[in-house]
C-alpha cells in the first residue's frame, strides 16, 4: 500500500509541474558579426618611434588624426580605435595619446599591442 501512495505522491508532483516557455533563434541567425554594417574594422591610429602619428597607415598630424577619429566616430557610432605605438615610443607620449583618444571616444579607445 505504501509504494501505491508514493507512486501517486510522485505523479501528483510531476503533473503539477509546468514547462518554460523558451524563444527559438530566428532564422537571420547565420550572420557574423563581421557581416553586419554596424560592426565596422576598427580605426588603427599609429604612433611610430619617433612620434608621428600614422591613420591606415598614413601620416597625418596631431589635429588632422583627432579630426579624422572623429569623422570614423560619426559615421561608424559602434566603431573601435586602436592605438597601436611603437615599443620605442616614450610611455608618457602614449599615455598622452591615450587620453585625448578618450576624451574624443570614451570607451571605445584600447591600446593595440604586438606580441614579441
Amino acid at each position: 500500500m505504501t509504494v501505491l501512495t508514493f507512486f501517486i505522491l510522485i505523479s501528483m508532483i510531476f503533473s503539477q509541474q509546468q514547462g518554460v516557455e523558451a524563444p527559438l533563434p530566428a532564422q537571420d541567425m547565420g550572420k557574423t558579426q563581421t557581416q553586419q554594417p554596424d560592426q565596422p574594422d576598427p580605426l588603427f591610429f599609429e604612433l611610430d618611434a619617433t612620434g608621428k602619428i600614422f591613420i591606415e597607415k598614413k601620416p597625418v598630424s596631431s589635429a588632422s588624426g583627432l579630426q579624422q577619429v572623429k569623422l570614423y566616430l560619426n559615421k561608424y557610432p559602434k566603431g573601435k580605435i586602436l592605438l597601436k605605438p611603437d615599443p620605442k615610443v616614450p610611455y608618457e607620449m602614449v599615455v598622452d595619446q591615450l587620453g585625448q583618444l578618450r576624451d574624443l571616444a570614451g570607451d571605445r579607445v584600447a591600446l593595440a599591442v604586438d606580441n614579441p
